[in-house]
């Protein structure tokens, strides 16, 4: 995501996402893609505004509901980072981070995990937060799981002393690795 000269969201090739899916709109501000490979889904609209400092930018997901009216469904800080079916239902979620980490001492990160979004169709379209996919996306794609809020109350030590897979402990004891280490 980068911003035009009038300080306006664009989505760019580089973003995964756009990679995977075909934007059915002919915009750079708007991406429209469809969440079913069967197309039996009305497609969903995702705008977003610029990302400021370390925050990411607001997306903005609308759908049309029953009456064929244009639903905003989600509006939350959110870096999308994929728009694919994950738990195989046959509709795709929304996976992305709400805040982006901040590295501190010797790799050493805060914990920023990706949220995933559900859709549901029924009676209207809407996207809720889904902790059992969200747990199983990190666990697969991040370094693991201590829930859905970001939190620079736990960080993630990508080279523990001694060796071993990345952990997340709390940010204290983080600290302490690294004395014990010098």
């Amino acid at each position: 995501m980068t911003t035009s000269g009038r300080n306006t969201a664009v989505f760019t090739k580089e973003e995964t996402f756009l990679s995977r899916n075909k934007n059915l709109a002919p915009s750079k501000y708007a991406y429209a893609l469809s969440p079913s490979t069967t197309g039996k889904l009305r497609p969903l609209i995702f705008l977003a505004s610029p990302q400021y400092a370390s925050d990411p930018e607001t997306l903005y997901v609308f759908a049309l509901d029953s009456a064929g009216r244009p639903k905003l469904i989600l509006k939350r800080s959110l870096h999308l980072g994929e728009f694919s079916d994950l738990d195989g239902d046959g509709v795709a979620e929304i996976a992305g981070v709400p805040c982006f980490s901040q590295g501190w001492g010797e790799g050493v990160l805060t914990y920023d995990p990706y949220n995933v979004y559900q859709l549901s169709n029924s009676p209207e379209p809407e996207l809720k937060l889904s902790l059992p996919l969200s747990q199983n996306y990190n666990l697969k794609h991040y370094y693991g799981w201590a829930g859905p809020d970001c939190s620079e109350e736990l960080a993630v030590v990508l080279h523990p002393p001694g060796g071993g897979k990345p952990v997340i402990v709390k940010t204290e004891e983080a600290k302490k690795m690294f004395e014990k280490k010098k």
